[in-house]
């Protein structure tokens, strides 16, 4: 039973790439882009949310020849979502320390989404700065990152996965204890 629910949330969470992971949004709160965690695994770029601002990237061929330059394979979004399909796997193996694996691929994959965001909040600072800089650009647009539900929601359901393991876990060594030192009837 256990094995079928663990299976389960591993299943959840790389459903979860399914919705988004990062969002552009402009200054008056609408999105202008967003990414979810296949096409940042597999490097499929973004998806805009207006057919104006689609037409205006495939009219501008700089910024299209620039954006297909730039698009590059995630590695951290890859390694979760391939420890997550791992985490599934695991479940069926006979005689194996599942909880303490369910463990430590869940904190292996919360560790590399945080760095994961930290290098893009990082980076996307850098370049923010230097449009904020220009009075130019900072009286014309102001545009914003956020990390999207999914990418919540993932972080989330690992940490519900270590905290469910590590219940399995002293409830397995409480079970064996109890069954090794079980007092003898008379």
């Amino acid at each position: 039973m256990r094995s079928y629910f663990n299976s389960g949330l591993f299943l959840a969470a790389i459903l979860l790439f399914f919705l988004p992971f990062l969002e552009v949004r402009c200054g008056d709160g609408s999105r202008f882009a967003k990414m979810n965690g296949f096409d940042m695994a597999f490097a499929r770029g973004p998806s805009f949310e207006s057919e104006e601002s689609e037409e205006f990237i495939a009219d501008n061929e700089e910024l299209m020849q620039k954006m297909q330059a730039e698009k590059k394979q995630d590695w951290f979004t890859l390694g979760v979502l391939l420890a997550l399909g791992f985490g599934i796997v695991i479940q069926f193996i006979p005689k194996f320390q599942k909880p303490v694996f369910s463990i430590l691929i869940s904190f292996f994959s919360v560790v590399l989404l945080s760095v994961m965001m930290y290098a893009i909040r990082k980076v996307w600072d850098q370049q923010m700065a230097v449009y904020l800089d220009n009075p130019f650009f900072k009286n014309m647009f102001y545009v914003r990152l956020h990390f999207g539900i999914g990418l919540w929601l993932v972080i989330g359901l690992n940490s519900l996965i270590i905290i469910q393991n590590i219940i399995f876990f002293f409830q397995d060594r409480r079970a064996s204890f109890l069954q090794e030192y079980k007092p003898e009837n008379n």
